[in-house]
């Protein structure tokens, strides 16, 4: 976790000093968002009660080979900031966390409720050009983008937590596309993908060796420009991570978030 904020701060801190050196670095975007319940469906692992596990209100999950599930509730807050753009280079960071909460443990000896979920991402962001697509759709925005990303989550051991943390560079796709009267409603839908190293901790002890994990991080999500500064959007967003085997974990195991999405996005000055 100390790798982690320090990352954050020397990427917040080159942030900083790219927007005081060029006169065209004003902000070009804020999102909060809710993150809220995120659901997960059993895959892999084998539990005595499915159907308790898939009850409205269940959400995220770890599978792994060995037999069982582990399941949590969770809502998670967060922000996406945006630069303008820089000639045809933008800049981007978010976060969202949130309480992990009636977490059932179909392996036995994973941990209990509390816990928590964390995900940030930085990127650098390219802009296609869509001259053609702009004709139809005026003000529409592609990008490319590459940057560093983590994910974690730690639950109650009583007397301590387990930790599994994941990080990486991460690259993909995002597109915005207005339409409507006078642009007024538009779609937003990103992709990342990453291969990420993952480590594994209890008690604060590290448990090697870390393994791998394939990540995807998915969004897709409507919006309406009630003014010309402030926007509403109702999306989903899920994320996933398939991994090697880690530590004394039951891994290779898949993890999954996903769930609706209620953002007020803001246009800054």
């Amino acid at each position: 976790m100390r790798r982690f904020y320090t990352i954050a701060t020397v990427l917040a801190l080159v942030f900083s000093i790219l927007t005081l050196a060029i006169d065209t670095a004003e902000a070009q975007s804020l999102r909060l968002r809710l993150w809220a319940t995120p659901q997960g469906t059993s895959m892999i692992g084998e539990y005595p009660n499915n159907i308790e596990l898939e009850r409205a209100g269940r959400q995220g999950y770890l599978d792994s080979l060995a037999p069982g599930n582990i399941v949590w509730d969770s809502v998670l807050y967060g922000f996406e900031y945006r630069t303008r753009p820089r000639g045809r280079f933008l800049f981007s960071a978010a976060f969202d966390t949130g309480s992990m909460a009636n977490l059932i443990d179909g392996e036995g000896g994973f941990g209990m409720s509390p816990g928590t979920n964390r995900f940030f991402s930085a990127n650098v962001h390219y802009i296609l050009p869509l001259s053609g697509l702009q004709a139809t759709f005026p003000g529409a925005q592609a990008t490319v983008f590459a940057g560093y990303g983590y994910g974690g989550l730690e639950v109650d051991l009583g007397g301590g937590t387990r930790k599994l943390d994941a990080r990486g560079l991460r690259f993909g796709l995002d597109l915005n596309l207005p339409f409507g009267s006078e642009g007024q409603w538009y779609l937003f839908g990103s992709a990342a993908f990453g291969n990420w190293s993952v480590s594994h901790s209890a008690f604060g002890i590290q448990d090697p060796p870390d393994g791998t994990a394939a990540v995807s991080d998915f969004t897709v999500a409507l919006g309406r420009w009630f003014t010309p500064m402030v926007a509403g959007e109702i999306g989903w967003r899920s994320i996933n991570w398939s991994t090697t085997a880690v530590g004394s974990t039951p891994c290779p195991c898949t993890m999954y978030w996903g769930g609706w999405t209620a953002t007020v996005h803001f246009k800054l000055p």
